[in-house]
């Protein structure tokens, strides 16, 4: 195996192109068809999508730009770029490292605020109230708090102080031909290296981390799961288009928690967790986090396949696109046929 992970970075830079240009044109579609099309579905819950499908889209973009990556040695587990957009200098692209951090926790507490509208929607229409006028503010706050906690736990708690960069200082120069002194990264040594204590400051990111994902998803399973066990008797009495417009948005929220658990948490808690195994190995964990900017994509492509409507107005705007294209062709043709006639005819 080659001892240089360069390699590495370049196929991980490559799937985030990939997510990147997949994330925006099916969350153009989407945000379009939510605006422009899809008049069914709540418009509430239309809003939450495009402010989701914003956020992925910026989210995408960051990773696009400032091109994080991971490596995981031994005990240690190191977050950082290579790349120096804008000229950026080290300061300002740490900083960027972290808003990054924020962004994923954001993105998160986006997905489980979607689960808790649907659950009230089917279950305690009262509190859709909060999803009206200003009570909007209490779920900005509750983004923002969760994102900036996140991040600030990882800008205090991971900084690369001396004991890490003497931890990974030759196995970032072997397999990144990079000096640690110089490179924009926050470090993670679970380990004492000169006594195996545990590094408690850094341990405390992961708390952190985990007791944030833990919020989330315990909101997204209990009314996941409240909404698998209690829906069908819920919505019994709802008229025919009522019932399959529910059963249509709980297969996509279904999906929904599938999708960002394994592009999502899934990766992630495979990083942070592995340090604690104290296991041999030198793994560019980079790819895992490249995973990332595939979750918006796949979320688009979850709400125009599985809900009806999207799919029949999706169809509707490809077929209108296709007959332009045609009209525009037979238009051209035509302009040339006029042209070549009068050529002729001045001949």
């Amino acid at each position: 195996m080659s001892t240089d992970y360069l390699e590495w970075i370049s196929i991980s830079y490559i799937i985030v192109l990939v997510g990147f240009a997949a994330t925006l044109i099916f969350g153009l579609l989407l945000i379009i068809l939510n605006i422009f099309c899809v008049r069914g579905v709540f418009i509430t819950y239309r809003i939450l999508m495009i402010t989701f499908t914003c956020s992925g889209i910026l989210f995408s973009t960051f990773e696009v730009v400032f091109n994080p990556n991971m490596f995981s040695y031994n005990s240690g587990t190191i977050y950082f770029t290579l790349s120096k957009p804008f000229g950026f200098g080290k300061d300002v692209l740490t900083v960027s490292l972290v808003v990054y951090t924020g962004l994923y926790s954001a993105t998160t507490c986006l997905i489980a605020i979607q689960f808790i509208y649907r659950y009230w929607a089917v279950f305690d229409e009262t509190k859709l109230r909060l999803f009206h006028g200003w009570h909007i503010s209490i779920w900005i706050i509750y983004v923002l708090y969760f994102g900036m906690q996140w991040a600030i736990g990882a800008y205090n708690f991971v900084k690369t102080d001396q004991v890490a960069k003497d931890f990974f200082r030759e196995e970032i120069m072997l397999r990144f031909n990079a000096s640690i002194d110089d490179l924009p990264a926050l470090s993670l040594v679970a380990f004492d290296p000169s006594n195996g204590s545990i590094r408690w400051w850094n341990v405390m990111t992961i708390v952190n981390m985990s007791f944030i994902m833990s919020i989330q998803y315990g909101i997204i399973i209990y009314c996941g799961w409240s909404m698998y066990s209690k829906m069908e008797e819920k919505i019994k009495n709802y008229s025919i288009v009522l019932q399959k417009h529910h059963n249509q948005l709980f297969k996509t929220l279904v999906l929904q928690i599938i999708a960002p658990t394994v592009f999502l948490l899934t990766p992630l808690s495979f990083i942070i967790y592995l340090p604690f195994f104290n296991i041999k190995c030198s793994l560019p964990t980079g790819v895992l986090l490249s995973l990332f900017t595939l979750y918006p994509t796949a979320d688009s492509v979850v709400v125009i396949y599985v809900v009806t409507e999207y799919r029949q107005k999706l169809k509707l705007l490809t077929d209108c696109f296709i007959t332009t294209l045609k009209n525009i062709r037979c238009w051209k043709n035509n302009q040339i046929n006029v042209q070549g006639t009068t050529q002729t005819r001045t001949m």
